[in-house]
């Protein structure tokens, strides 16, 4: 399992994978080492600025969108927010 948080105050990363690309890079390196499990966040746990729905769903989508277009491992998404879950399954289509 990797985690790619898309927040610049990740506990976890630090802020490493925030930026897009960089999200990406980290997917794939995961997956190439053999990672079967990609877990995506997009708001951090820890108090802090608040993150509109609409920002958490451009930061989740394109990297399940991204990783999707590589490979079948399960991905799962952080969230609380129902709006979120619905834009990742649209983002994730299974056969």
């Amino acid at each position: 399992m990797a985690i790619i948080n898309r927040t610049p105050d990740s506990f976890h990363d630090r802020g490493r994978t925030f930026a897009l690309d960089k999200a990406l890079v980290a997917a794939e390196n995961a997956l190439a080492r053999g990672a079967d499990w990609l877990d995506i966040g997009g708001v951090p746990f820890a108090p802090g600025p608040p993150v509109s729905i609409e920002e958490e769903i451009d930061r989740v989508v394109p990297v399940i969108e991204g990783a999707r277009s590589r490979t079948d491992a399960v991905i799962s998404v952080e969230t609380y927010r129902p709006e979120v879950a619905r834009a990742a399954f649209a983002a994730a289509p299974t056969s």
